[in-house]
């Protein structure tokens, strides 16, 4: 409890790192089942980012950025 008697501010920042820590363990495993799945990329990326881990961060934020694979279908 703070000096002012309000928990609340020290509790939201331990939930909200708790949350970022989950998220990221999510984007990690879905970049896993699809390395250059744009959406993982850039939000793993923001969290990077927002841990000051910049050229981590910018790695990410340009992968995201690449076209996507041009896929051949088989005609018949």
């Amino acid at each position: 409890m703070s000096k002012n008697g309000n928990f609340m501010p020290k509790f939201g920042l331990e939930t909200r790192s708790h949350q970022v820590k989950e998220a990221e363990e999510c984007y990690n495993t879905a970049l896993k089942l699809c390395p250059n799945h744009a959406d993982s990329l850039n939000n793993l990326a923001n969290i990077k980012r927002e841990y000051g881990l910049i050229e981590e961060a910018t790695m990410l934020y340009r992968k995201s950025s690449y076209p996507p694979p041009i896929i051949h279908f088989p005609t018949s």
